[in-house]
């Protein structure tokens, strides 16, 4: 998980010797400087897409989650719309609960010798597994069945373990990292499980509500703390597929195309994260690789929702998917710049929110 972010300012000035002997060119140098440093904080750095352009209408481009990091002086929060970078193969029979990167190396840690996978969690009773795939491929590498009673949900890796909270229960999986079959069974003080991810000392959970709650697997899953998520008041229930992103949490919204980014420290919600169109766009996926396999194409189902984020914190590279879907995605995220930002967030927030506030 990448860290939070550090504001950076422009580099302390040296007083250079004979400095008072040019008093005015001194002024006009450091008030260069000082422009060209609000101009780059106006415009910030853009991300690599496909053609690698610099955003000039406005918004700025990231892959992470420093955009939204800083509270918007009117608090409210921030919006992003989304670029697709790459498409990625995913099993679509893979109803997918839980995501997250990970990249491992051989011992020395040169970068040759690594490989890129996801850890994956899938559900239904009968059908859930952990998995371990291969992220430019879609190959899954290894996997394990749960029983027939557990619904796996969400999943995350803390230390050389894994840990997959099982829905409608407060058990929770353990596994080794190396070896799926040295399986423990953990207890949350939770009745539900839905999405998991890590701060890197804690275990932060979601239980269908609006709660997340960090527990300490160090300590028999005993709770530390528990926020409530809210957005202007408003409680943010049905929280799915967590992930820890450059200090904030971000949630899957259970039916909505949306993903909250969330302050752990308050639960207020600092940004919302668009997402719409891409179900649209993986299920015009399935349809074409129907047609190249000649076989039947089958709409995707009213539960193949978005759900799944994984973050690459050391390449900045954002991935998302959903239940059943054939493809996850690399996106670079775009921050909505709207003359009336008030009117945008009302919108973003209906919604987002429109199964939470009855629109249909």
């Amino acid at each position: 998980m990448g860290k939070a972010p550090v504001a950076r300012g422009a580099p302390k000035n040296k007083r250079r010797r004979g400095s008072y002997r040019l008093p005015v060119t001194v002024f006009v140098c450091f008030l260069g400087l000082f422009l060209f440093f609000v101009v780059l904080s106006v415009h910030g750095s853009s991300s690599s897409g496909h053609n690698g352009r610099r955003n000039t209408r406005g918004a700025t481009r990231g892959a992470g989650a420093e955009l939204a990091a800083v509270r918007r002086p009117d608090g409210l929060p921030r919006l992003f719309r989304f670029n697709v970078v790459d498409e990625l193969p995913h099993d679509s029979q893979a109803f997918t609960q839980g995501l997250q990167f990970d990249r491992i190396c051989e011992t020395g840690g040169q970068k040759h010798k690594c490989r890129e996978v996801f850890w994956e969690s899938t559900g239904l009773n009968g059908r859930s597994t952990v998995r371990e795939v291969e992220v430019a491929s879609g190959n899954v590498l290894r996997s394990k069945k749960l029983d027939q009673a557990d619904f796996g949900e969400g999943l995350t890796r803390l230390a050389d373990r894994l840990y997959q909270v099982v829905w409608m229960s407060g058990k929770t999986w353990s596994y080794a990292v190396d070896d799926f079959e040295d399986a423990q069974q953990l207890q949350t003080p939770l009745a539900d499980g839905w999405g998991i991810t890590t701060d890197g000392s804690y275990l932060v959970v979601g239980d269908s509500t609006d709660k997340l709650t960090w527990v300490d697997p160090a300590a028999d899953m005993k709770s530390v703390r528990q926020v409530a998520v809210h957005d202007a008041g408003t409680a943010i229930p049905s929280l799915n597929e967590l992930e820890c992103v450059e200090g904030l949490v971000w949630a899957n919204i259970w039916h909505s195309d949306c993903i909250a980014q969330i302050d752990p420290a308050s639960g207020d919600v600092l940004g919302w994260v668009l997402l719409g169109g891409l179900r649209t766009r993986a299920e015009e996926a399935a349809a074409a690789d129907a047609a190249a396999s000649n076989t039947p194409f089958t709409r995707l189902d009213h539960e193949a929702v978005l759900n799944g984020i994984a973050y690459d914190a050391e390449q900045r590279r954002l991935f998302v998917t959903g239940k059943l879907w054939p493809r996850v995605y690399q996106v670079e995220l775009e921050e909505v710049a709207e003359a009336d930002h008030a009117a945008a967030v009302q919108g973003a927030r209906q919604q987002c929110l429109k199964r939470r506030i009855g629109l249909r």
